[in-house]
C-alpha cells in the first residue's frame, strides 16, 4: 500500500530473495462527483471481506474465487459480469527449498469493460440542488414533519433515467442521501393515479370518452359519505377531462362503482364482493406501471404494496383515487411515462452502452447498447390516451387545474397531474403529495415524478410543484448545450 510502481517492480523481483513476502495489486473506485448517485452506484466488497457470505454460492457457481472483490450492490451487483476484470495469471518455478527461480506472464489480464450511464450529470446536480432548496423552502412554510423528497427524471420515449434523488429528513431538518428510495420506497400517492383510474374505466367499458358525471357529495347506507375537495357540498356536473384538471374523487368514485356493476344513488349499499371489479382497475394500473416492477436495471426494486379487497369495498373505492395501495416514485414516472409516450409502457433503464476498455482515461469501442424495451400498449383506443393526455394538460394549463400555480408558465408547455394522499405519522394525521409531469406536451422529452410525504394538515398550499417546473425550465434552458452525455460514465 503507497508504494509506486517502480517500487512495487522493484520488490517483485527480488522475492527469491525474500522469504514471506509476496506482491499482489489491488484496486479500489474513484467518485469524482463525490455523493452524487453514490447510493445507486452501490459497493463492492473489501479485500479482507471478499465474497459476501449471502451471495457466495452464487459467485462461486461462477468460478470466483472466495477472497475476490465482487458487486455488492445496485450498479455494482447488477453490472458485476461487465465491471468484472480478468486475472493477470503467473506461472512460478521454484527451486527445491521453495524460492522462487524464475516466473512468467501466463495470462496479462485485463480491465473489466466501462458502463456508461444515461444519467445526465449536469441535470443530476441540478436537480439535487434544486431538491435540498426545495425541502428548506417547504420546511419554512410549514412542513417541520415532512421525512422524505424524492423525484426521478427520465425520458419517456426510450426510458432513459436522466436524474433521481432522494432524500430522508430529520426532525431537526438534516439531510441525508436517499436515492434508492426512489425505487424502493413505496407511498401512498393519492390523485395521481386517476389517469390510471380512467384508462382502466374505458378498458371494461365502464366510461366513455367524454362522460358526464355529477359531483356531489356521495352517501351510502350506514352512514358513510364520500366527496371530492373541490367541491365539497354542491352538484357539478362534469365530464373526465375536467375529472382530471379539478382532481374529482366522485368522479372516480363513480367509476369504480362502475366498473364493479353497479350505479351510485343516495343511501345505496357498497356492493358486497368486488373481487372481479378490483382486480379490473388492478389490471388497468398495472398496464400503466402501478402495482407491478418497472424493471429497471437495479436489484432490489418493489413493486409496492397491494393489499387483499376482496371484502373491503370502501378500501375499493379508496384504491380509485390513489389512496390504498402503494407504490414507488420510479413507478409513478413510468406511469406518466406511459401517458406521454401514447400507451406504451417502456422499461426504464441506467445503463446506456459497455464499451471495451482500452484505457483509463477514455472509453473505448461500444461493445453493447443497452435499450429500454415496449413492455406493454396499455389496451385503450388512441382516442381513450388522447382524453387523459387532455386531462392532464387542463391540470397544468387551466387556471381551474390543481397544478396551474406551479405550470402554468414553464419555459415549453408541460402536462400532469398532483396527488394528495392521506396519511398517519406517529398517530398524526399528515398527507403526502405528489407530482407527475411531462413536457412538451405535443413531443414529450422529459417526465418527472415527485413525492413529499408527511406534510402538514389541514395542508396550507405549499409550492410543491415548483421543483417540477423548476427542473423543467432549467432541462430546456439548457438543452442546446448538448450536456445530455456528457461526463456520464461510470
Amino acid at each position: 500500500e503507497d508504494v509506486s510502481e517502480k517500487e512495487y517492480a522493484a520488490v517483485s523481483q527480488q522475492l527469491s530473495k525474500l522469504p514471506g513476502v509476496n506482491t499482489s495489486m489491488d484496486w479500489d473506485r474513484k467518485y469524482p462527483y463525490k455523493d452524487t448517485l453514490r447510493g445507486i452506484f452501490g459497493d463492492v466488497s473489501t479485500p479482507s471481506e471478499g465474497l459476501p457470505k449471502e451471495l457466495t454460492e452464487q459467485y462461486l457457481s461462477k468460478g470466483y474465487s472466495r477472497n475476490d472483490r465482487v458487486g455488492k450492490s445496485y450498479l455494482e451487483y447488477q453490472y458485476e459480469d461487465v465491471l468484472r476484470g480478468k486475472k493477470k495469471e503467473m506461472k512460478y518455478t521454484t527451486d527445491k527449498s521453495g524460492k522462487v527461480i524464475s516466473s512468467e506472464v501466463i495470462n496479462p489480464g485485463a480491465r473489466g469493460n466501462d458502463l456508461q450511464l444515461t444519467i445526465d450529470i449536469d441535470l443530476q446536480k441540478e436537480v439535487e440542488s434544486l431538491l435540498d432548496k426545495q425541502i428548506s423552502r417547504l420546511r419554512s412554510m410549514g412542513a417541520k414533519n415532512m421525512d422524505n423528497a424524492m423525484i426521478v427524471v427520465q425520458n419517456p420515449k426510450n426510458g432513459d433515467i436522466l436524474a433521481m434523488a432522494g432524500k430522508q429528513i430529520s426532525k431537526s431538518g438534516k439531510l441525508t442521501d436517499y436515492d434508492i428510495g426512489t425505487f424502493a420506497s413505496q407511498f401512498t400517492v393519492g390523485s395521481s393515479v386517476k389517469g390510471g383510474t380512467l384508462l382502466a374505466g374505458y378498458q371494461n367499458k365502464a366510461i366513455k370518452v367524454g362522460e358526464q358525471m355529477v359531483d356531489e357529495p356521495l352517501h351510502f347506507q350506514g352512514g358513510l359519505t364520500k366527496r371530492s375537495y373541490f367541491n365539497k357540498n354542491g352538484h357539478i356536473t362534469i365530464n373526465d377531462k375536467e375529472a382530471l384538471m379539478h382532481s374529482s374523487n366522485v368522479y372516480m368514485f363513480k367509476t369504480a362503482l362502475k366498473l364493479a356493476d353497479s350505479s351510485y344513488y343516495s343511501g345505496m349499499p357498497l356492493p358486497t364482493d368486488i373481487t372481479e371489479a378490483a382486480q379490473k382497475l388492478r389490471k388497468g394500473l398495472n398496464q400503466v406501471g402501478l402495482g407491478v416492477k418497472t424493471g429497471i436495471d437495479l436489484p432490489n426494486e418493489t413493486k409496492g404494496q397491494i393489499e387483499p379487497l376482496t371484502n373491503n369495498p370502501g378500501n375499493y373505492l379508496d384504491l380509485s383515487i390513489g389512496q390504498y395501495d402503494t407504490y414507488t416514485p420510479l413507478q409513478l414516472s413510468q406511469y406518466v411515462s406511459t401517458i406521454a409516450n401514447n400507451g406504451y409502457r417502456i422499461q426504464p433503464h441506467l445503463g446506456m452502452t459497455i464499451h471495451d476498455s482500452t484505457n483509463k482515461d477514455e472509453l473505448g469501442p461500444v461493445k453493447r447498447k443497452i435499450k429500454g424495451h415496449v413492455l406493454n400498449k396499455v389496451n385503450n383506443s388512441e382516442d381513450e390516451i388522447k382524453e387523459v393526455q387532455e386531462g392532464f394538460k387542463m391540470a397544468f394549463n387551466n387556471k381551474d387545474g390543481t397544478g396551474y400555480a406551479s405550470f402554468k408558465d414553464t419555459v415549453v408547455p408541460s402536462a400532469g397531474k398532483t396527488g394528495t394522499a392521506e396519511v398517519f405519522q406517529d398517530g398524526e394525521p399528515r398527507v403526502n403529495s405528489t407530482y407527475i409531469g411531462y413536457a412538451p406536451i405535443d413531443n414529450p422529452k422529459l417526465a418527472f415524478s415527485i413525492v413529499y410525504t408527511n406534510q402538514p394538515v389541514p395542508p396550507p398550499w405549499l409550492p410543491g410543484g415548483d421543483l417540477g417546473k423548476d427542473v423543467i425550465n432549467y432541462y430546456f434552458k439548457h438543452q442546446g448545450k448538448d450536456s445530455a452525455q456528457k461526463d456520464n460514465n461510470k
